[in-house]
């Protein structure tokens, strides 16, 4: 059985692993919404407004969960 300076130091252990892995996911949602907003921007040139609407609308999402986590 483990001893009670022993169970804290796997949980903050696992606290910590968990931290990186939100920080992961956070950075990846930012990058795919930096990628979503480049294109944005060429079909905004290409007056592609249906498209950009629902590029927009994933963009929002993204923030949301960003937000969230």
């Amino acid at each position: 059985k483990l001893t009670p300076e022993e169970l804290v130091k796997k949980w903050r252990a696992s606290v910590r692993t968990q931290e990186r892995q939100l920080d992961r996911q956070i950075r990846q949602l930012e990058t795919e919404e930096n990628k979503v907003k480049k294109s944005m921007q060429q079909l905004a040139k290409a007056n592609d407004v249906k498209s950009c609407t629902v590029l927009a609308k994933e963009v929002v999402r993204a923030r949301k969960a960003k937000n969230k986590m």
